[in-house]
Order: structure tokens, then C-alpha cells, then sequence
């Protein structure tokens, strides 16, 4: 199964975005059906070209990884006969010939060897080449790791491969000591190439038998005459086959039941369920309790429809050697760092032994998990408060394995006396939702092994603010913690669970709520508990492995440089010991990084905006930069990520029918516009006018230096839908000293003629004075905090590029106006930035941008511009097209649109689709406009608004 080489003979079939590449022959005869790339090209969604270069590697790493699995998939290298390409051909496999059968046994020879992984390759052919899958006509697909490379073409039903895989299975059988057996049959999970801890697809009845015995206890308890403000509570044991298909008692729940609520609180080893046996006797809960705690014997309770029965005297008695609960809580475990990381400073230490590892982590979250889906709607008090390490608890097993005793996850559940079930599950619909905010951070506590000091609000408007906090805690692991696969695929998790809300939301109707209940446990299943269950069973696979080669003593790895001169089968054998995934080749590094623009392309940088001479003065902030090839590329990747993004929900203004909404005004204060620039005017249908602040000509807007000119263009660019309103205040990059006052007053006359003539949404400023100007401050102050119920207009001003010599300049440092810092197309934030601090740290592209526009002395040349004004450019083009959208949303409150129209809500929606990188919050609009339905992304947007609305 190999790739072959297109020399540039490729296509895209636009239907299904997969690439297809021509029949070839290689120089193993190898031939290509079909390469899937849609899930590679997904992992790095900034990708559109595929070279031939990037190709080349791509096949050279699939032919490297995959040769083990050529014979399986081409037979035809052996047998000398090619597949059919009519799909409508019967198949017709040939008998094997004793001599082809010797070739095929002596090409196994070395296969056979891999063990493991070969028996579970063997196990998926057999069971697709069995009685059972003859008559599935899904799609094959034959995976490694989590990427599926190889695919037959659609229009083929699959007969082809089984006629194959029938063949190769008779063949199998021959192989001494590999007979066929019934167990060879069972399925093999694709998605992860590993056998799951848990089911792989979703049932409406999973987890129904936990949930009914939960209840009916739980019925009991509120009924009981000891209980007045709280009742009984237990300490469920969460198994790791609590959720098997095991019947009757052997899936039995295993929990400690505490004594009455006003007694001490001292805990009675239980187990609750179905149990063989007829002399069942109705008893108060309390009652049995105390008998089973007087003779230190572990209860047993019948479980059914006519209630609980206690059976403990009819079955063989179970002495506890402690008559308590003897386990610890995970908040105390926080404090002791056993579940910190397992670092050298560990091994220093000598703690790493005693310290969970990450197979136990994801067991940990992953049982969690399966509670917070099972019993959100049931009335308990977590549903209600919140999922704290305080009800979190682990015991030690009673059985010492060769890796020690094992420590066993219990949650403390109780009924709530108060609240209504239905109004819990209503609450999950809610941005502010304590039950998904409090299980979130308590995630995050399992993974980094941390305590959060961040405390849940019962009030879902109150936690807005802590929806926000959580998500900085999750993008700062990603950034710290990002390169880890475990830790990459647990966010991802964690990010699901903050986001639940905004995925219910899909659900339309929600009056039938045994409907409305199966929905959103199917969504936490789908976004939560699968995953987990696919990361835990990986974790555990990789665990089983490393201590497999321990235990043969072979525990020293070699690291994946000296692997290159193994033999393929040798490197798929030793691959899965330290590459948790599948390293696929990036298309987007394929190109060498030293590759120069073609001769006749000259480049220009634009010149340097601010110096020390420059202290006191006003300025543009433009700056000198060499424009670096690979910086080049990524802005370029930036823009057009953001044009795609915002392209799926906002129309060109030339493309508007007459009757829709006025478009959205944006003022450009700056050195003017040259309207005859080419890039310009093919935009010039959205300048709505110009006016002239530094001279007695009005109209006289022609920008001298091209500042002005550049961040029109920037604007234009990234708000294709938006009406332009140029006031010239510069004649020059950097303002004379002695001029200084006289720019104040131009400015606020522009500020002043932009608000109330104009009347624009956003005014971009991409100047900045060292000091703060008395008049200047009055007009923001008149724009930033109007009258109630009075049009705000958002201000965005570039942040200065004096680097950490001075601090951010005025007006971007006035509070409320959003500030802007510069960063490349990666989010890497400029070395010219000032020092961030809270409020005024959010950064956008403003680095090595090809401008479309051109300097006077520029002509035919290349300009690369650079700065904080040139990233303020493209945020007020970020900004005016999250008003353009965010406006449309029928269910926005006039409150919220108010907010919305502000500097501090603008802030806010800004903030919502960042991520912390170098102390900046890197806007990525991307994150929130990600092709989703309008509705969600509206939904987020007012979630971002709703503290103070």
C-alpha cells in the first residue's frame, strides 16, 4: 500500500475535498487506489497548495510507516493479477497455488514478527472478512494511529478488499499456530487502532442500569424521617467495568452509604443491586445501617422496582477490616502533588513512584465524566452546587498487584431535597452553568495537579467572568503543554466541556424533556466520554507496552533519529513506543525556508517610524523590519484564514441588495489616502468621503507618505462589507514637537467631526503621543461614556512600538479604548511591543504584510510593512466585522447591542476568540467564526457581553 508520485498530475474532487491521484507504477509495483488526505489536510488547515516537494515527503513517510502492510493490501504483487477498476466487475479471487502460497508464507516470515501489532491487524481482517461484515457496505478504511491515510474509492461497495482479505485470511489459517477462531472475528475500534475501555457507539440505554439503582436509593433516602434539611449520601465506587454489559449482580454497585444526617458522619461499606436470592426483607435504609455497622459485615441491598430490600443476613458474610470510609480526598491528594507531573525534579526527589501517571489521569476523567452524563438530570446536589475535590475521593485497593495497590475512584453523590431535576437540565443550557464550569475546572485540576483558586458561582450570570478565566487556564496549558499528545487531546476535552452549552443550544425544541434529557447526554457522550474513553485506552495501551519492555529489559528507548536505518517492519514495531500519534509531514513546511522571491520581484520595507530622538514627539507607529521569508508567508496564511472565516457570514458590500442594513462606518484618523493607489481603487466604492484636518483645504486629502494609504488598504482587506471615512491629522510619520498641541486640536476636531457628522461605529488610531492630552482625553471621554441608551463608538489604537523603553502610548493606554500590540502571522508577538498588562494586552498580525497599496518612491517594488498601527488596522477591520454579524442576531437584547458598540464590549468579543501567547492575547477570529451556524457563534458573542449586561 504505497503512494505514488504525481509529478504534478493531481486533482481535486470538489465534492468530497479529497485528493486523487492517478494509477502509476513505482519501483516496488506498488499501486495507489486512493489517498484520503482530508484528515491531514484538516490537522493543518492553513494548507491550501500542495507541492510536489511536500507531496514527496508525505509518500516517502507513508511508504516508510505502511511497506509492513503492502502484501495485505495489493496481493497482486505476489499473484501477478491487478484489480478491476470497473466497479460493477464481480470479484473472482483465485485458489492459491501451492507455489504462490510458499511466496506469500515466506513474505510473512517477517511480519510475523511484530507481535502485538500484528495479531490485531490479523483480528480486523478476519473480522471483515467474516460471515458477519459480507454484507456491510460501509466505506473501508484501513487506519494507523488516529489518521486515516488509505481509503478504496467510494464508488467501490468494499467487494474488491473482502475478495482480498478473503484470501489472505485462507492463507492465515495455514501459518502453524495461527488457526481462525470465532475470537478473531470481534471488532477492532478504527478510530484509534486500540481495543476501548468503553462502548464505541452511542445507546440511548448506556448506563441505565447505574442510573436506576442511583435513583431508587435516592427515592428511599428522601422519603426517610431522619432527613429534614439534607439526607443520607454515598460514596459511589466508579469502576472501570461499571459500565459493561455484565448483568444481573455481577454488575452490582460497590458504594459506601453514610448514617443518618444528624449523626457522625461515619460511612457503611455497601453494595446495592440484583442478588440470586428470594428471603429479601423490607427494612428502613437506617435500620440496616446500624445492624451492618454493629457486626462490622458489608451491607447487601436489593434493588428493584418495589424499592430496597435488605438481603445481608441470606448471603455469606463479608467482615470489613474498617468500619469507616479509609480513603482521601482529592483536593488533599492536590496538596500532597500526587497527581503534579512526573519530572526530573520528580526523580530527584524520589516521588515519581508514588506520583499518577497519565494512563491513571484519564481513567480518573474519564469515570468522571461518565457520572456527569449519567446523573445531571437526577436531582442530586452536583448538579445543583458545583463538582468540587472535595467529593472526589480514592481508596486503596485491598489487592497488590506486581505495580502496587491501585487506587479506586469514588464520587459523593446526595439528593437534593430542593431543587427540580427539570431545572437542572435546563441549566445546562446556560453559558454560565456552575455544573459545566465546576467540571471543567475540576479536569484541569486532574491534569495539572493543581488546585484552582477559582470559585463557582451558584448564579449562571454570575459566572461569566469564570468562563473566561477557565479558558485563559486552558489556552496557558496548550502553550506550556501543547507539544504533549496526552495533554493536546485532554484540553481538547476540557475545551468541549466549556463549550457545551453553545453546542445544546443546537437543540431547538425543549418541551419534551425525556427528549431533551437523551439529548444532551448524547452530546456529552459524543463531545466528553468518547474521548476519553479513546485517550484512556490509548494511555493504557502505551503503558501495557512500556511496561512489557521493562519487564524484557528492554527499557532503554532509542530515540527516533537512530530508528532511520532499521528496516521498516523493525521501525513499526518500535514507532508506537514514543510517537503517541502519527507524525504526518506538514505541507506548509515542505518548501525549503530559504526559498527567495523570483529576480524579478524587488522588496522594500517601509521606513522607521519611531527612535529615542523621537521622545515627546507624536507619531505613527510603523517600524523597520527585515521582512523575513517564512514571516512573509504566515501573514499572507493569516489574512487569508481570516478573510475564509468571516466569508462564511458576511457579504462584500458590492454583493448588498439596496434594502439591507447600512453598513458599518469606520473613521481612519492617519497621514490621509492616496485614492488613485491601484489597490485603492478598486476598493473606492467603499470610501465614503475624506476630510482634511492639517491645512485650510478640506478636501485635500492626498496622503505624502503612505501611512494613511497602508492602513486604508489593511481595512478594506479585512472588512470587505464596511463604508471608510478618512480624516488626514498627519502630514508626516513623526510630528514635530514644537506642533504637538496644534495635533491635539486636529485630532479632536477629527474625533468630534467622525462622531457627530460621520456618525461611524469604530475609530481607528494609529498615532500616539507620549503624554496625555488634556483635549484629547475630553472628546474619548465623550465617545467612550455617552448618555444612556446613546450610540457608543468603538476606538482602537495602535500600542507603540518603543519596545519596553516607554509604556503603552496615549490614547491606546486611556482605559476602555482597545489597545493593540503587533504580532507575526503565528501569534509571536513584536519585540517593538510595549509591555503588556491586563486590559491593554490583545495583539493581532502586524508583521511582515505584504501591503497592496504603494509608496510614491515604492513604483514597481514590493512593500513589507510592519507595526502596531498596521495590527490596530486590521483589528478595526476585526472589529467591524463583528459588528457587521453580531447586529443580525434576532434574539440580542438592546442592552447587549449597546454593549456591543462599546470599546469594552468590543473588548470583551475580542478577548473571546484570543489565546494567551507571550503575554499577549493573540486574536484568532477563527476560533469563533469556524463555520459554525449563525446561532452559535451569536450565542457566544452575547456570552462574552452578558457581565454587564
Amino acid at each position: 500500500m504505497s503512494a505514488t508520485r504525481p509529478e504534478h498530475e493531481f486533482s481535486r474532487k470538489c465534492d468530497s475535498e479529497k485528493l486523487i491521484f492517478r494509477w502509476k507504477k513505482r519501483g516496488n509495483n506498488a499501486a495507489l487506489i486512493e489517498m484520503d488526505l482530508d484528515t491531514i489536510l484538516r490537522a493543518n488547515h492553513s494548507v491550501t497548495d500542495l507541492t510536489s516537494e511536500a507531496f514527496e515527503n508525505m509518500d516517502n513517510a507513508a511508504l516508510d510507516l505502511l511497506r509492513s502492510l503492502n502484501i495485505m493490501a495489493n496481493l497482486q504483487l505476489i499473484t501477478n493479477e491487478r484489480p478491476s477498476t470497473n466497479p460493477d466487475a464481480t470479484p473472482n479471487p483465485a485458489e492459491p497455488t501451492d507455489s504462490r502460497l510458499a511466496d506469500l508464507q515466506a513474505g510473512f516470515d517477517e511480519f510475523a514478527r511484530l507481535g502485538a501489532d500484528f495479531r490485531r491487524l490479523h483480528r480486523l481482517m478476519s473480522f471483515l472478512a467474516s460471515p458477519s461484515a459480507l454484507d456491510d457496505q460501509r466505506e473501508f478504511r484501513l487506519a494507523t494511529g488516529t489518521h486515516p491515510l488509505f481509503v478504496l474509492p467510494p464508488e467501490d461497495t468494499g467487494d474488491l478488499a473482502i475478495s482480498h482479505l478473503r484470501t489472505w485470511n485462507e492463507i492465515i489459517g495455514t501459518l502453524a499456530g495461527r488457526p481462525q477462531t470465532v475470537s478473531d472475528c470481534s471488532f477492532v475500534p478504527l478510530e484509534a487502532m486500540v481495543e476501548s475501555t468503553g462502548q464505541e457507539t452511542w445507546n440511548e440505554r448506556r448506563g441505565e442500569r447505574v442510573t436506576s439503582v442511583i435513583e431508587a436509593i435516592f427515592n428511599e433516602f428522601r422519603r426517610l424521617d431522619c432527613v429534614k434539611k439534607t439526607t443520607h449520601e454515598i460514596r459511589l465506587h466508579v469502576s472501570s467495568d461499571l459500565y459493561t454489559g455484565r448483568q444481573v449482580y455481577q454488575h452490582n454497585l460497590d458504594m459506601f452509604i453514610s448514617c443518618c444526617p444528624a449523626s457522625t458522619l461515619i460511612w457503611q461499606n455497601s453494595q446495592c443491586g440484583s442478588f440470586p436470592n428470594s428471603d429479601a426483607v423490607k427494612k428502613r435504609i437506617c435500620d440496616s445501617i446500624s445492624q451492618a455497622m454493629h457486626s462490622r459485615r458489608k451491607l447487601h441491598i436489593l434493588v428493584d422496582s418495589e424499592g430496597l430490600f435488605d438481603v445481608t443476613e441470606s448471603l455469606p458474610i463479608v467482615h470489613l477490616p474498617c468500619d469507616s470510609f479509609d480513603g482521601t480526598s482529592f483536593g488533599k491528594l492536590l496538596e500532597q502533588d500526587i497527581f503534579g507531573p512526573i519530572d526530573t525534579q520528580a526523580y530527584l526527589n524520589k516521588t515519581a513512584a508514588s506520583k499518577v501517571d497519565s494512563a491513571t489521569k484519564a481513567q480518573v476523567a474519564l469515570g468522571l465524566s461518565r457520572c456527569l452524563m449519567d446523573f445531571f438530570d437526577k436531582g442530586l446536589e452536583l448538579a445543583s452546587y458545583s463538582w468540587v475535590a472535595e467529593n472526589v475521593h480514592f481508596r486503596e485497593s485491598s489487592i497488590c498487584s506486581k505495580e502496587g495497590k491501585e487506587r479506586l475512584l469514588y464520587v459523593s453523590l446526595r439528593p437534593n431535597l430542593y431543587q427540580d431535576p427539570r431545572s437542572d437540565m435546563d441549566r445546562m443550557f446556560h453559558g454560565g452553568n456552575p455544573v459545566a464550569l465546576s467540571f471543567a475546572k475540576l479536569l484541569l485540576e486532574i491534569l495539572d495537579g493543581k488546585t484552582i483558586d477559582i470559585q463557582i458561582k451558584p448564579d449562571d450570570d454570575e459566572n461569566i467572568p469564570i468562563w473566561s478565566d477557565l479558558e485563559d487556564i486552558v489556552e496557558e496549558l496548550l502553550h506550556n503543554r501543547g507539544a504533549e499528545p496526552f495533554a493536546s487531546e485532554y484540553l481538547k476535552v476540557v475545551g468541549s466541556c466549556l463549550n457545551l452549552w453553545a453546542t445544546l443550544r443546537n437543540l431547538d425544541n425543549r418541551t419534551d424533556p425525556l427528549t431533551t434529557s437523551r439529548f444532551v447526554r448524547k452530546t456529552i457522550y459524543e463531545k466528553m466520554v468518547h474521548k476519553l474513553e479513546l485517550l484512556a485506552s490509548s494511555e493504557q495501551a502505551k503503558h501495557r507496552r512500556l511496561g512489557a519492555i521493562a519487564r524484557d529489559g528492554q527499557g532503554k528507548r532509542k530515540h527516533p533519529s537512530s530508528l532511520f536505518g532499521e528496516s521498516p517492519s523493525k521501525r513499526l514495531t518500535l514507532l508506537p513506543l514514543y510517537q503517541d500519534t502519527p507524525s504526518v509531514p506538514s505541507c506548509s513546511n515542505a518548501q525549503s525556508p530559504n526559498a527567495t522571491v523570483s529576480d524579478s520581484d524587488e522588496e522594500t520595507t517601509v521606513e522607521e517610524g519611531f527612535s529615542e530622538e523621537d521622545s515627546g514627539e507624536a507619531s505613527l507607529y510603523d517600524e523597520q523590519k527585515e521582512a523575513d521569508q517564512s514571516d512573509r508567508k504566515t501573514a499572507k496564511r493569516f489574512l487569508r484564514d481570516l478573510n475564509q472565516g468571516f466569508g462564511w457570514y458576511i457579504k462584500p458590500l458590492k454583493d448588498r441588495a439596496p434594502n439591507e442594513m447600512e453598513p458599518i462606518k469606520v473613521a481612519i484618523l492617519d497621514s490621509g489616502v492616496n485614492l488613485n493607489d491601484p489597490a485603492i481603487k478598486h476598493r473606492r466604492h467603499q470610501i465614503e468621503d475624506t476630510r482634511n484636518w492639517t491645512s485650510d483645504q478640506p478636501y485635500e486629502c492626498d496622503d505624502a507618505c503612505g501611512h494613511g494609504t497602508h492602513v486604508t488598504w489593511l481595512i478594506l482587506k479585512a472588512a470587505p462589507a464596511v463604508k471608510v471615512y478618512v480624516a488626514k491629522v498627519f502630514e508626516k510619520k513623526k510630528g514635530d514637537s514644537n506642533v504637538f498641541g496644534q495635533i491635539a486640536q486636529v485630532s479632536l476636531k477629527a474625533i468630534e467631526w467622525a462622531t457627530k457628522m460621520w456618525k461611524v461605529d469604530i475609530i481607528s488610531l494609529s498615532l500616539g503621543m507620549d503624554v496625555q492630552d488634556e483635549t484629547v482625553r475630553k472628546a474619548l471621554d465623550e465617545i467612550l461614556y455617552p448618555p444612556r441608551d446613546t450610540p457608543e463608538v468603538v476606538v482602537i489604537a495602535a500600542a507603540s512600538n518603543s519596545g519596553g523603553n516607554e509604556d503603552v502610548a496615549f490614547p491606546a493606554c486611556y482605559k476602555d479604548i482597545v489597545c493593540i500590540h503587533s504580532t507575526d502571522g503565528l501569534g509571536n508577538p513584536s519585540k517593538k511591543n510595549p509591555t503588556p498588562y491586563k486590559g491593554k494586552d490583545l495583539a493581532v498580525l502586524g508583521m511582515s504584510i505584504e501591503s497592496g497599496s504603494k509608496d510614491k518612491d515604492e513604483d514597481k517594488a514590493k512593500a513589507y510593512i510592519s507595526g502596531t498601527s498596521f495590527a490596530a488596522a486590521i483589528g478595526a477591520g476585526i472589529a467591524a466585522n463583528i459588528l457587521e454579524f453580531a447586529r443580525r442576531d434576532p434574539e440580542m437584547r438592546d442592552r447587549e447591542r449597546w454593549l456591543l458598540f462599546s470599546s469594552w464590549g468590543m473588548s470583551r468579543v475580542l478577548r473571546s476568540m484570543s489565546s494567551k501567547r507571550g503575554g499577549y492575547r493573540y486574536v484568532r477570529p477563527w476560533k469563533l467564526f469556524d463555520g459554525r451556524p449563525e446561532k452559535e457563534i451569536w450565542s457566544e458573542i452575547r456570552g462574552a457581553l452578558k457581565e454587564h449586561a
